[in-house]
């Protein structure tokens, strides 16, 4: 049952900080025996603020023993990049030792993403052939965020005929921004990115296209790299006839100019 809760902070004397804040939260739903959640969206993004987001970590850490009406959930698009930033296995982490429960949202099947947004459809009154459904599929594949993102589109608008396109038109200026911001950090994420585009797959093929095509570089570096973006999503790995392959899978990547 969801609940209202009331927050007076001028009661606070002293100097206010994040967990005073908390513990009135807590506090105020105790009083009411429930809880509170609090979620982060793109979490990995706190490794920015704080000490590199120990500041947060600890913050979340003490809540963990000592504030039980609070939950914090932490979603993120880079699922290794968070799993850095919580360093759960590390004895020096804030949350080594602490239980942290797991939801791993995975890639939907095509049967599975028609079924999400029929049913999605249906639950807001709009009944769409199935053929402009399986045109959103067929362009979105399977990524849930992004199928939700035409769901949402195409209820707000009602405009039936345009509303992938506008999806699609949206979606890809949300990746420009995700790529330069990428290459903010490194030119050498968007040259393998651009090498794994063209069709190269295995390490020493991505590594001689990028020294060919861009510039030297080391296989430590070549390797970093591809590691840094399978940490954050931009790429995923697989195995053909034993050989450790790297595809590009984000249908919104792939249409999204790199350079």
């Amino acid at each position: 049952m969801w609940g209202r809760v009331e927050l007076n902070f001028e009661r606070l004397q002293k100097a206010r900080n994040s967990l005073d804040y908390l513990e009135l939260i807590n506090k105020a739903k105790e009083r009411k025996r429930s809880k509170v959640f609090i979620a982060f969206d793109e979490a990995q993004i706190l490794r920015f603020y704080g000490r590199d987001g120990k500041d947060l970590l600890n913050l979340m850490a003490h809540k963990y023993d000592n504030l039980e009406h609070i939950i914090f959930v932490l979603t993120g698009s880079e699922v290794g990049v968070l799993h850095d930033f919580l360093d759960l296995e590390n004895a020096d982490s804030p949350f080594f030792g602490r239980y942290v429960h797991e939801v791993f949202l995975e890639r939907f099947q095509r049967s599975e993403a028609i079924k999400f947004l029929i049913e999605g459809f249906n639950r807001v009154g709009i009944e769409l052939r199935i053929e402009k459904i399986e045109r959103a599929v067929d362009l979105l594949d399977g990524i849930t965020g992004y199928l939700s993102m035409y769901g949402y589109i195409t209820y707000t608008t009602r405009d039936w005929e345009n509303a992938l396109q506008e999806t699609e038109k949206s979606l890809v200026k949300m990746v420009k921004k995700e790529l330069d911001s990428l290459k903010l950090k490194s030119e050498n994420y968007i040259s393998v990115l651009e090498a794994i585009g063209f069709g190269t797959e295995t390490f020493s093929q991505i590594r001689n296209f990028v020294q060919i095509r861009f510039s030297l570089i080391t296989d430590q570096t070549s390797s970093n790299n591809l590691n840094a973006l399978q940490k954050m999503g931009f790429i995923e790995v697989a195995y053909k006839d034993g050989r450790k392959i790297y595809n590009i899978s984000d249908p919104m990547i792939r249409k999204t100019p790199l350079s």
